[in-house]
């Protein structure tokens, strides 16, 4: 079976319970070669030596260039049919069909564990997202759909769009930030927590 593998604390303890159980586990995690900025490799540089230290089986998995974004998200919204706010969904669609093409049909993951045991704070504010005005307008999806430079208009803007629309949903996790929120609505009294 598989794990994906992320270096953190959740996927690490099931690495290292599956070595001292000695189980037949290929840990696998996300690899951004092309990305301009590190930080995005330190997750699985740190997966990699964690699976060297467990003696466990490791495959990296290459992220396909920015260019292909657009057609993961559009798989991860199908795949998902419903509003999701885990922002690396997207990357996960790559990592769970390089685990099923190897002939996986299990995988272990330590997502989610930390909502299940600590939650989000964007999980509270969205409940205050039916205070925001809804726009059904076409001229402001087309705007949206437009790659203008200012990205804090831009979701500031997503969050004016009808709740039907797969872009608010899409960028909900940006607009149900404190940050965001506190521009729309400066009256809400949100506690300064960065998410």
């Amino acid at each position: 079976f598989a794990l994906s593998l992320s270096g953190g604390v959740d996927s690490s303890i099931l690495a290292i319970e599956c070595a001292k159980m000695n189980l037949p586990v290929e840990a696998y995690s996300l690899k951004w070669t092309n990305s301009d900025k590190d930080r995005y490799n330190i997750d699985a540089d740190i997966a990699k030596k964690t699976a060297k230290k467990l003696g466990i089986q490791f495959t990296e998995v290459e992220m396909p260039p920015p260019s292909f974004i657009p057609s993961l998200l559009n798989n991860f919204v199908k795949a998902m049919d419903e509003p999701n706010a885990n922002p690396t969904g997207i990357s996960m669609m790559v990592l769970y069909a390089t685990i099923a093409k190897d002939g996986h049909r299990l995988a272990l993951t330590g997502d989610g564990a930390d909502e299940v045991f600590g939650g989000y704070q964007r999980y509270n504010n969205v409940k205050k997202i039916n205070k925001l005005p809804e726009l059904n307008s076409i001229f402001l999806k087309r705007l949206l759909d437009m790659d203008f430079g200012n990205k804090t208009v831009k979701n500031i803007a997503y969050s004016f769009l009808s709740r039907d629309s797969n872009k608010f949903w899409e960028n909900w996790h940006f607009n149900t930030n404190n940050r965001y929120l506190k521009k729309l609505i400066p009256d809400l009294n949100l506690p300064d927590v960065h998410i």
